[in-house]
């Protein structure tokens, strides 16, 4: 007896703990109006407790699973799994804007790197796919300073409807009390609202993994070094520094000005990640932030499995992105047209139904060909995607469907890549 008295004891705690919602209470209310039969006092009681229990412990899970829906947009699948284990923290607050644009913070889901919050914006009368609100996020709490917004992606479910997941940067150990604060402007009206919420730090994702690496690896003409592993059933982070060794690979990590930005373009950072069993980690997104030469990073993946003794990094590689964005009139029979300093149209022939356009770079370039106004679609896009930069400029053969008769050649940008055959392996005790 005196355990069921315990146990009873522990679920009263966890009971008060819950605030029911609004369609629960009216269910009960419902359910005392309607015609009692008498029972003993002590069965009445036992299946009362009984019955509070198991209601509180699926009927508010099934409520509040229900009433977390959306987000079908994101990466990480197993954010949605974490939700329904009840670690996620549901939030449901809301704010409107004077036109009747409402606002509202669904939940968040935070561990020691960061916070993620999962808002919805809904307009009853604008089309929000045509008319795309401007409006920007904070956080912030005790700290005088914000918490810096990271990233922001979302999706449009319906014409009136927005879902954004904003991820800023973990909230200080001693923070509880943070706010949500969003600015609006609509043509000349400018509006500012804030969300109120306290942080249950029991819903906060625990560390699963942290470990330092302290390996470099040479890529190209840049030292990689890979310092430490940090990963919670949320997201698995990679942290790290680029260190440039000559002049030009700064200039390609890091253009200080629009001259360097226009001749070298952007370089980031990429790897692959497997485990011994075979298990491959999605790597989608990173922060970056150069200083003193060199620059640091954090990559952000899917969490890991549990089931694992030893990771590898491999594949690591720089990828250059220089814009383009020049168009050409080009002919069937056009031979040696100069671009730029590294794009030479060699030829463009008729075989069969198809038109190609040989095109020579050291990497790889991204066309569009158009006749007259008509896209006309390339056959064999992707053939030659992530394939390393070269000393000296390859012929592509890109083929298109279609004869054209009046055709503009449309050159939006160049990738290179420079791989390295390093690998980096990361023991897990």
């Amino acid at each position: 007896m005196k355990g069921i008295e315990k146990m009873l004891s522990r679920k009263k705690e966890e009971i008060f703990m819950v605030e029911a919602p609004e369609e629960m209470e009216d269910c009960l209310k419902s359910a005392l109006q309607k015609k009692r039969r008498r029972f003993p006092k002590g069965a009445i009681a036992a299946a009362f407790v009984a019955a509070l229990i198991l209601a509180y412990s699926f009927d508010s899970i099934a409520y509040y699973g229900k009433k977390f829906m959306g987000y079908d947009f994101m990466r990480y699948g197993n954010l949605r799994e974490l939700f329904e284990e009840g670690l996620g923290q549901e939030i449901n607050k809301s704010c409107i804007f004077s036109d009747g644009l409402e606002f509202t913070l669904d939940a968040i889901m935070f561990d020691g790197n960061e916070l993620m919050a999962f808002c919805r914006i809904y307009d009853p009368e604008e089309d929000l796919i045509v008319f795309d609100p401007i409006y920007s996020v904070s956080l912030t709490g005790l700290n005088p300073s914000r918490y810096s917004l990271k990233l922001g992606h979302g999706s449009n479910p319906d014409k009136h409807t927005q879902e954004f997941v904003y991820t800023f940067e973990a909230p200080a150990f001693y923070e509880k009390w943070m706010k949500l604060n969003i600015k609006f402007r609509k043509g000349d009206v400018k509006e500012e609202r804030t969300i109120s919420f306290a942080l249950d730090r029991s819903k906060a994702i625990e560390t699963s993994v942290q470990k330092d690496i302290n390996t470099k690896v040479r890529v190209g003409e840049c030292d990689v070094l890979f310092d430490k592993i940090t990963a919670s059933a949320m997201k698995t982070y990679i942290q790290g520094s680029i260190n440039p060794l000559t002049e030009e690979s700064k200039k390609k990590l890091d253009p200080k000005n629009a001259e360097d930005y226009e001749k070298y373009g952007t370089t980031i950072l990429l790897f692959d990640m497997v485990s011994d069993k075979g298990e491959t980690i999605g790597f989608y997104e990173g922060d970056t932030n150069s200083s003193m030469g060199k620059t640091s990073f954090i990559i952000k993946g899917d969490a890991l499995s549990k089931d694992f003794n030893t990771l590898e990094i491999k594949n690591i590689r720089l990828k250059r992105h220089r814009p383009m964005d020049k168009s050409v009139d080009i002919l069937e029979k056009t031979e040696n047209l100069q671009v730029d300093e590294d794009i030479l149209i060699k030829s463009v022939y008729f075989e069969g139904d198809t038109t190609c356009v040989i095109v020579s770079s050291r990497g790889v370039p991204s066309l569009e060909l158009f006749d007259g106004d008509e896209l006309m679609e390339i056959i064999n896009h992707g053939s030659y995607e992530k394939q390393a930069e070269s000393e000296e400029p390859v012929d592509w053969v890109f083929r298109f469907e279609g004869k054209g008769q009046n055709m503009r050649l449309d050159i939006r940008y160049i990738m290179y890549y420079t791989y390295s055959d390093e690998k980096v392996s990361i023991p897990i005790d």
